[in-house]
């Protein structure tokens, strides 16, 4: 999704990633590995950058607390991909305009990283994305941030649809939204969203696996399996298409 970032605000297209907590974007600090342009990376001002001690860089960085030599250090980032990939950087401030359901237009002051410094050790090659909008559960995510100022509730929607989706912050626009909604467990030990769980089904019949644990992750390409669930899947189908045997 493209989101607008400063004021003037500046378009940058985001992977959304309910899997991970912290939003960031390449970043003119200089950078490596960035795969925009530099016009098109974020470039901050000194006023921008926040400080060791802030308390956000304590929740960015949670449950390691960050390793302050002086309070005027700079906070630092560093996230880690199941992919392998990785991003190196630091903690910013910044306007981000959110248009409400009432037409006004509220600019709250979030938190997000300025990555300049990225890997990618994966076997596919990285997004053309220009980062990453992380909302996961910590206090570091763009909801929770949003929440915490008294912006919206720490309610966010997230819609695929067969052409465009699209992706709203807080309650009041639940109601038109014509979303079926499942509730998520709310235990703390649960660092993902997770429903609780799961009884497989295959073509709309019982399997026989039941309890099964499952996390929801946008940022995920593929949908993910333990070896039990995935070898009765893996014969399900076989027994139902006999020609995918040889390729299976």
């Amino acid at each position: 999704m493209t989101i607008g970032i400063g004021n003037p605000p500046k378009p940058f297209q985001l992977d959304i990633d309910t899997g991970s907590d912290l939003t960031w974007v390449q970043c003119d600090a200089p950078c490596t590995g960035c795969t925009l342009r530099r016009d098109q990376l974020y470039n901050p001002s000194k006023n921008n950058f926040v400080d060791c001690k802030d308390p956000i860089c304590l929740a960015v960085n949670s449950p390691n607390p960050p390793q302050c030599k002086n309070p005027n250090e700079k906070c630092c980032f560093q996230v880690q991909y199941a992919d392998h990939g990785s991003v190196l950087g630091f903690i910013v401030l910044d306007t981000f305009p959110l248009r409400l359901v009432n037409g006004t237009l509220s600019k709250p002051n979030l938190a997000f990283g300025c990555g300049h410094r990225l890997q990618n050790r994966g076997l596919h090659p990285p997004t053309p994305t220009a980062g990453v909008l992380g909302l996961g559960k910590s206090k570091a995510s763009i909801s929770s941030q949003l929440s915490s100022m008294g912006v919206t509730k720490n309610v966010f929607g997230h819609c695929l649809g067969d052409n465009r989706g699209f992706l709203f912050f807080g309650a009041d626009f639940v109601p038109k939204s014509g979303m079926t909604w499942t509730r998520m467990l709310q235990s703390s030990s649960y660092k993902h969203y997770s429903s609780g769980p799961a009884e497989l089904l295959f073509s709309g019949k019982p399997t026989g696996i039941k309890g099964v644990n499952v996390i929801f992750d946008t940022g995920s390409t593929y949908a993910y399996l333990n070896l039990k669930v995935y070898e009765t899947v893996l014969n399900l189908v076989r027994h139902q298409q006999p020609s995918m045997h040889k390729t299976l």
